[in-house]
């Protein structure tokens, strides 16, 4: 199984398993189901980077460096994919059920990730994926546990990828009508 590595790195998206307050389930877990469900990626058997277990402990779902599959390759191009077990209610709801703990890795998992990319805007995956909304407020935790927030960041990063986007598809509809004319 072969994966690339990405070239920048302008994104730690946050996610969430959408498991109930009982599940604690890990990155062996996430495999085995996405096995079952046919779901096979050459890009690797965990799309995540990171999995917060209930328990705050942090498994390693893929090298730091990989391009990570989570649904969109522009994004998965330029992120680093965080995901927090739980999310979900018993009854399929969303249900902010996450556990202190979680949080702590989390702030700690950030220090880590922003030295590292210190230019990172932190996401939530409902904002620049098409995925449900996310239990877990990340500009309330980000206000809470960094004093600021991110979202006029967020929001100048994605109409600059907005625009990246429409120049790219401009760019194939005047190549298609050279190929193929009026």
């Amino acid at each position: 199984m072969s994966t690339r590595n990405r070239q920048s790195t302008d994104l730690i998206v946050v996610s969430q398993t959408g498991t109930h307050s009982r599940q604690n389930i890990g990155k062996r877990t996430l495999i085995r189901d996405a096995q079952n469900r046919g779901v096979f990626s050459d890009r690797g058997p965990l799309g995540v980077h990171f999995l917060i277990r209930r328990s705050g402990v942090i498994e390693i779902g893929r090298d730091l460096s990989a391009v990570g599959q989570h649904g969109d390759l522009s994004i998965d191009e330029v992120a680093v994919h965080v995901q927090l077990v739980g999310g979900g209610s018993r009854a399929g709801t969303i249900e902010d059920n996450f556990t202190e703990k979680q949080e702590h890795s989390f702030a700690n998992l950030l220090y880590f990730l922003w030295a590292v990319y210190p230019n990172a805007i932190v996401a939530p995956s409902s904002e620049v994926l098409t995925a449900e909304p996310l239990a877990f407020d990340v500009e309330r935790f980000l206000a809470d546990w960094f004093g600021y927030e991110h979202a006029a960041r967020l929001a100048e990063y994605m109409a600059r990828l907005d625009t990246e986007r429409g120049r790219k598809q401009e760019k194939a509809l005047e190549e298609l009508d050279q190929i193929f004319g009026d």
